[in-house]
């Protein structure tokens, strides 16, 4: 986890809670990923725990909805149903992409996630869209998706290169691990108080971290493995080699002493 004042930030494995591997470099901090995981967005207050932490939250430039937590949170998409609301884990996934462009801007390979965090300020009432001053704003149902069909967070197509966003890309999508139900008519709204800190992460995976320099190269062949994935190993027993007869011929050829008589 990395530090921003008197919070951490980091995002975890939705199953295990386990933290992916961070780096640094000028400056920003980037968050190594693996594709098709699903993952939540950690924050946890390491002073004055007491004090409720208000925050708004955007995924790859889209809002992904306030909530108010104390101590810690993992939080993801916020939704409504049958009166009860759910958080729904996020999920690392391979964006389309609507150009063959030649050349591509390495921040495009790139997703982000970031979050302005505040004190809690006075109990509000729920907000509307012309009053939207609040740390919470009213839930939604998520995004219909066909079976199969991917749901990012950010719907616009990306402006790359087919075959390098496939290599070296990841957005976010919905994912579909469920929190525990919380009844919507628990929740209470808060205005913004003091403004505590700004966090921005910035998240790929391997292959995209090593084009942009955040990663080292590895040796040419582990680099090629990481591009272009080994096929799935042999499924049953290996079979036996054959023999193969009639295939050596008998030739006559001329033998010559070279030794040196002396």
């Amino acid at each position: 986890m990395v530090r921003f004042g008197p919070l951490k930030v980091s995002l975890v494995e939705a199953e295990s809670k386990m933290p992916f591997p961070e780096h640094e470099k000028d400056g920003k901090v980037f968050v190594e990923v693996e594709p098709n995981v699903e993952y939540y967005i950690c924050v946890e207050r390491l002073e004055e725990k007491d004090k409720q932490v208000n925050i708004n939250c955007q995924v790859d430039g889209e809002r992904v909805k306030g909530i108010v937590f104390k101590e810690k949170i993992y939080h993801g998409f916020r939704y409504e149903e049958n009166g009860m609301v759910f958080t729904r884990a996020l999920k690392f996934g391979v964006p389309s992409s609507s150009s063959d462009a030649e050349a591509t801007p390495s921040g495009m390979l790139m997703g982000t996630v970031s979050i302005e965090a505040y004190e809690c300020g006075q109990v509000v009432d729920p907000p509307t869209p012309s009053n939207e001053n609040t740390g919470d704003v009213p839930v939604v149902s998520p995004p219909k998706s066909k079976p199969g069909q991917q749901t990012f967070i950010s719907s616009e197509p990306l402006n790359i290169d087919r075959d390098l966003a496939k290599k070296k890309c990841v957005r976010s999508e919905l994912g579909e691990k469920k929190s525990k139900p919380v009844p919507v008519g628990n929740l209470l709204w808060y205005s913004f108080g003091e403004h505590i800190a700004s966090i921005t992460l910035t998240y790929c995976g391997c292959p995209g971290l090593i084009e942009v320099g955040v990663l080292p190269k590895p040796p040419m062949w582990d680099h090629h493995r990481i591009l272009y994935p080994a096929a799935e190993p042999l499924q049953g027993p290996i079979p036996e080699p054959q023999i193969l007869h009639d295939v050596i011929r008998n030739c006559d050829v001329e033998m010559f002493d070279l030794t040196d008589e002396d």
